[in-house]
């Protein structure tokens, strides 16, 4: 999850630093900092759907229309959604769709919470729905045109 996030946000000059909650901080200080939880079984399981379901796989806090630092990703959507679009040999390699699912999901809400933005795009990561074939495809990024988005918004915070 963290290297695919970390490749779909490569492009835009951001640098991100995963810390789980049992890390010592103590002392640390951070410019930008962004808290998402994740809630729900984060691991593929490795017996096929057994129903479709769709998103939203995650989603950023609003407060008056802008957007917060604090976004909730929901493991139990993204896991179903992926097993539908997985097949035959995929089961074998389900932690690590998983894992790349998840690291899409985590980019795409990023996107909002750096761009500062909760509009979507027609196309890349920030598509309002991707599919589960889409979150474990081989690639996915980010459109140019959203790239200089967060490139504007990370050069005005600094």
């Amino acid at each position: 999850m963290q290297r695919e996030a970390a490749a779909v946000l490569a492009g835009s000059g951001l640098k991100l630093n995963f810390k789980l909650r049992s890390d010592s901080v103590t002392g640390d200080s951070y410019d930008d900092l962004v808290l998402m939880s994740f809630h729900g079984r984060c691991l593929m399981d490795s017996f096929p759907p057994v129903m479709d379901e769709r998103g939203p796989y995650a989603f950023a806090h609003t407060i008056n229309g802008e957007v917060q630092p604090f976004a909730v990703v929901e493991c139990d959507r993204v896991q179903k959604s992926v097993k539908k679009a997985m097949w035959g040999k995929d089961f074998k390699q389900g932690d690590a769709l998983m894992g790349r699912a998840l690291g899409r999901v985590v980019a795409h809400e990023l996107y909002h919470i750096l761009a500062k933005t909760d509009e979507h795009d027609h196309e890349g990561i920030t598509k309002k729905a991707l599919s589960g074939s889409a979150l474990i495809s081989d690639s996915m990024q980010f459109t140019p045109h959203d790239l200089e988005k967060l490139r504007a918004a990370h050069l005005a915070t600094n």
